[in-house]
């Protein structure tokens, strides 16, 4: 339970990461739809791969957890850290020094991992307790 809580938690501040645009903060969410068509060409490859890893994300969450599903799931982690990594490689800190970037990034690098672990170790529980 706690591990469906803190995902949901992760994905949720994953996609209210607040990008700094010219004139107002964007969505992180918004870009991964519409940087898809917009953006140049890495960033583009990139944003399509964390779109294709959270449809993984949705549809493996309703498939029996097994090794293989804890191996995807770390990947996915990375991959979707990898558009957050270009954006922040591409300019200063100084424009991502805000509570709307740095909180709900905060939150996802902390969470995601976590209930990786947590539903690791309720699928080992629930195998221990078969066993018995």
């Amino acid at each position: 339970m706690w591990a469906t809580l803190f995902r949901f938690f992760s994905i949720t501040a994953y996609f209210l990461i607040f990008l700094q645009g010219s004139m107002l903060l964007l969505p992180y969410g918004l870009m991964l739809i519409a940087g898809a068509f917009t953006a140049e060409p890495l960033m583009k490859v990139l944003l399509i791969l964390a779109d294709i890893a959270l449809i993984t994300l949705a549809v493996i969450s309703f498939k029996n957890r097994t090794k293989w599903t804890t191996v995807v799931e770390i990947i996915i982690f990375f991959v979707l850290l990898l558009p957050l990594l270009k954006i922040l490689l591409s300019f200063s800190f100084q424009w991502f020094n805000y509570f709307l970037f740095l909180f709900p990034s905060g939150c996802f690098i902390l969470f995601f991992p976590l209930s990786i672990a947590l539903a690791t170790l309720e699928h080992n529980r629930k195998l221990g307790q078969k066993g018995n």
